[in-house]
């Protein structure tokens, strides 16, 4: 009925076949334990480097943060800087216009002299109008250098072009 060559080759195959598959089944599986550790390694490795990179970030975050407030203490000293050159100038400025109001009053004191001097010395005698002259020549010089300084103060109220300003001020446009 049944051959038994047929049936011994075919158990011997099936033999052959489970082995085989058991061998192969352990083979890989060994494989696939490899990997899982591997896997293993992967992971903490990640995570290690995510640690990393949070600490590298609150680093940075905390240098930007130090920078930030350095900034803004360079920019509260230059705006307190500037403020207390704005008022020195203000103060400047309204010293000149003072000093502008005493120089034309001292101006004027002086043509009022001047005028006495020179009437003085077309009615004088010979003899005093050397010395009336020398008076004249005196209040001159001295009403010279008070319009020279009053055109000076009063050049203060008048507006300085920003080229000007920026050159003064060693700003490069």
């Amino acid at each position: 009925m049944f051959n038994i060559r047929l049936i011994i080759g075919a158990v011997a195959a099936a033999v052959v076949f489970g082995l085989g598959a058991a061998a192969g089944y352990r083979w890989e599986s060994g494989k696939v334990e490899a990997l899982k550790g591997e896997l293993k390694t992967i992971q903490l490795t990640a995570q290690t480097a995510e640690q990393k990179l949070q600490s590298a970030q609150q680093e940075v975050n905390a240098k930007l943060a130090e920078k930030d407030t350095e900034y803004k203490q360079k920019m509260d000293a230059l705006a307190q800087e500037e403020a207390g050159k704005r008022q020195a100038l203000q103060t400047a400025i309204a010293e000149g216009t003072k000093r502008e109001a005493a120089l034309k009053t001292q101006m004027g004191s002086l043509n009022a002299k001047l005028r006495d001097a020179r009437e003085q010395q077309k009615n004088a005698p010979p003899e005093e109008k050397a010395a009336l002259q020398a008076k004249i020549d005196e209040l001159l010089k001295e009403r010279s250098a008070a319009k020279q300084e009053f055109r000076g103060e009063k050049c203060l109220g008048f507006p300085v072009p920003k080229a000007v300003i920026d050159a003064l001020n060693g700003v490069k446009s």
